[in-house]
């Protein structure tokens, strides 16, 4: 007796987070908060952070997107965790802040490490703060026509701002 089979494979893809988003992210509050990916075309996505759940489908090219209402800085400035859910996955971004997020960038010295300024003996004596957070992105610039996420393809690192971090980052971004 010859028993054929078919093997059918799926092309399914698990449900992403698009970058910058992801472990140690800090979300604008007070304002409605984009959250994009991707996944399966066609595939029901569901994102649940702070009470809320937002549910949307992955267009024809895989890409979704749903708008948190505007968020309450962090109660208590305890973490919290984003869970995004497919059909059959789900990913978890981890320690995510509500609160102000301030861009620096464009001039050199903003790459600076904080060692090298006027008031360095004063920003890391007072600098090891879990609720500050540090997300360096490489210099990878879009071409045109490009989506906008195109120049994040590399994973931004982004972690907590530590002592050790705030001595030989680039984060003397001043604020006047």
């Amino acid at each position: 007796m010859v028993l054929l089979g078919w093997l059918v494979v799926s092309a399914r893809a698990a449900v992403e987070l698009s970058r910058p988003m992801g472990d140690n992210m800090v979300l604008q509050a007070g304002t409605e908060v984009p959250i994009w990916g991707t996944a399966s075309s066609g595939e029901p996505v569901r994102v649940h952070f702070a009470g809320q759940t937002q549910v949307t489908t992955a267009g024809p090219d895989g890409k979704w997107l749903v708008r948190l209402n505007p968020l309450q800085c962090n109660p208590g400035n305890n973490p919290q965790e984003m869970f995004v859910s497919g059909r059959d996955s789900t990913v978890t971004a981890w320690n995510i802040l509500v609160g102000q997020v301030w861009f620096c960038g464009g001039q050199s010295n903003s790459t600076r490490p904080v060692s090298s300024t006027t008031t360095a003996r004063t920003a890391i004596s007072s600098s090891a703060n879990p609720r500050l957070r540090l997300c360096s992105l490489k210099d990878n610039y879009p071409a045109k026509g490009d989506s906008p996420d195109a120049g994040m393809r590399q994973t931004p690192r982004r972690q907590q701002l530590s002592l050790r971090l705030a001595i030989t980052s680039g984060a003397s971004c001043k604020r006047n």
